[in-house]
């Protein structure tokens, strides 16, 4: 992943050098501007990051569950587990 994110970044400090690469670029892929081609770029690698976590913290509350369950059943409760308060 890591890598990935040195080439993006990479790539990000050429077409910033060198913003009439930016635009030949745009054109061969359909686009109008440079501009336009970056702006598109950012939504979908945010969209692809943003997914990549939603994933991530599914995993973490599935550890999380099934950590508590273990603890549970571990350390249990004398007297059925009802207090008076």
């Amino acid at each position: 992943m890591s890598f990935l994110i040195s080439i993006v970044a990479v790539a990000g400090i050429y077409f910033v050098l060198f913003p009439s690469k930016t635009s030949e670029l745009a054109h061969l892929v359909g686009v109008g501007r440079g501009a336009d081609l970056v702006m598109y770029c950012w939504l979908v690698i945010s969209l692809i990051i943003s997914l990549n976590l939603q994933f991530k913290i599914f995993a973490l509350q599935g550890l999380m569950t099934e950590l508590a369950r273990e603890i549970a059943l571990q350390t249990p409760r004398v007297g059925g587990g009802n207090r008076d308060v």
